[in-house]
C-alpha cells in the first residue's frame, strides 16, 4: 500500500521500512479510532444526562411541583394513563 504511494511520489523506500510503516499506521488509525469512538460515547452519554436533567428542571419550573413526590405520582399516572390506551 505505501510502496504505491511512494512510486506515485516519485522516491523509494526500502522493503524493510516500508512493513515497519505499514504495521504501525494501521495500528495508530485503529487506536485512534478506538478513542475516538470512546470520545463520542461519553460525549453523547453526558448530553443525554444533562438534557435529562434540564427537562426535569423545566418541568419542576413550569408546573411548580412542590416534591419529588408529587412528580413522580403524575409521571407514573401519565405513563399508566398512555399505556392503556
Amino acid at each position: 500500500m505505501f510502496h504505491d504511494f511512494s512510486q506515485k511520489l516519485n522516491f523509494s523506500v526500502d522493503t524493510h521500512f516500508d512493513f515497519d510503516f505499514d504495521f504501525f499506521s494501521r495500528l495508530r488509525s485503529r487506536r485512534i479510532r478506538r478513542i475516538g469512538k470512546i470520545l463520542e460515547s461519553v460525549l453523547l452519554f453526558s448530553l443525554y444526562i444533562l438534557g435529562y436533567f434540564f427537562l426535569i428542571f423545566l418541568i419542576f419550573i413550569l408546573f411548580d411541583f412542590k416534591s419529588i413526590a408529587e412528580f413522580l405520582i403524575i409521571v407514573c399516572f401519565l405513563s399508566y394513563v398512555v399505556d392503556k390506551q
